[in-house]
This record gives structure tokens, sequence and C-alpha cells, in this order.
């Protein structure tokens, strides 16, 4: 009967060390599984996010969908059902800029030894400008802003071409931005998610 007894009281004491250890390790691994959901919804968010930027270039360069407003609305309706809703329509920035073959006046574009351009060379101008993440849309690089420093001279060297969807052959540069937030812990940090993709328009 002690025998028993003793085994009862054994039995008990591990219960108890038990809950107590389940305790003590329940938030750590709560936190690596909420942790791991966070990570795979950013990766892919961030990949769909690239296909996406490529999807809205092809559609863009079609000319389809009218006046830039209703492109753009066609163009942040596209990434919402790439990104599988992930992407929140308000944390996301679109902007295209065009690089057209034509001057101001219409005649084709030369270089320097009067050789017109060949849409090859607008786009390596087009490669060239500097992505300026333009937070508060003035145009103008402002401290705290992201820009894409393609010669590495610290330098933000961009504004060469023409924001918009740009007319038809025009080369155009569709650049899409989204900050991401973790969906469970919003607070506890963030990423911003860039996505670009060149393309020429169809003579529309």
């Amino acid at each position: 009967m002690r025998a028993d007894a003793a085994g009862r009281r054994a039995l008990r004491h591990e219960g108890g060390a038990a809950a107590v250890e389940f305790a003590i390790a329940s938030p750590a691994i709560f936190l690596l599984l909420v942790g791991a959901v966070e990570i795979a919804v950013l990766l892919i968010v961030a990949l769909s996010l690239g296909d996406a930027t490529l999807e809205a270039a092809r559609y863009g360069a079609t000319g389809f969908g009218g006046d830039a407003a209703a492109r753009d609305a066609e163009i942040r309706r596209i990434v919402a059902t790439r990104t599988l809703g992930l992407a929140r329509d308000a944390d996301l920035r679109v902007t295209s800029v065009a690089f057209s073959m034509r001057d101001k006046d219409g005649a084709r574009r030369v270089d320097e030894k009067g050789v017109p351009l060949t849409p090859g060379a607008v786009l390596a101008e087009a490669l060239a400008d500097e992505w300026l993440d333009d937070l508060n849309g003035d145009g103008v690089w402002n401290e705290g802003e992201w820009f894409d420093d393609v010669n590495g001279d610290g330098v933000w060297q961009g504004g060469g071409g023409a924001v918009g969807p740009g007319g038809p052959s025009d080369i155009v540069i569709y650049r899409i931005a989204y900050d991401w937030r973790p969906l469970v812990l919003p607070d506890f940090g963030s990423a911003t998610l860039r996505a670009t993709a060149p393309v020429r328009n169809e003579p529309f």
C-alpha cells in the first residue's frame, strides 16, 4: 500500500513538473510558430510582387484602360490579385516612368553624333535612371527616402523620364514598392519590398 501511494505521489509530481515546463516553453514555441508564418507570408508577398510587376508592365504596354488613373487602378487590382490579397493597397506605391523615342517636337531623338536612338539605347537610359522611392510625392530626394544608387556616388540622379504610362512605343519602367508589416504582430518591425520591370509600349 505504501509503495502504491508513493507511486501515485510521484506521478502527481511528474504531471505537475510537465505542466510547469509546458508553461515555460509554450511562449517560445508560439513565437517560433508565428515567426515561421510571418516569414512565409513575407516570402510569398515578395515573390508575388515581382510577378505582379511583370504582369502590370505587360498590361500597361497595351495602352488599354483609358487614362493614367484608370490604368493605375487596374495595376493595383493586378497586384492585389497576384499577392493573394496579402498586400494592403494603402501600403502600396505604384509608379511608372516613360522614356520616349521622340523629343518634345515629335522628332526622332538622336545621340551626340546625330544618329537616331535605338530602342536599346533608350532602354539603357531608362535603366540608368535612379529609382527614388518618393514617399511624399514631391519629385525630389528628401532625407530618409530610399533611392537606387546605380552609379554608387551617393547622390540621387533621376527624374530623366516623364512620370506616367507613356505613349506609343515608349520605354516605360514600372516600379512597385510595398511596406510590409507583420500580420500578427504589426508593431514588431517592417520591411519595404520593391520590384521593377521595364517594357516597351505597343504602337497603340
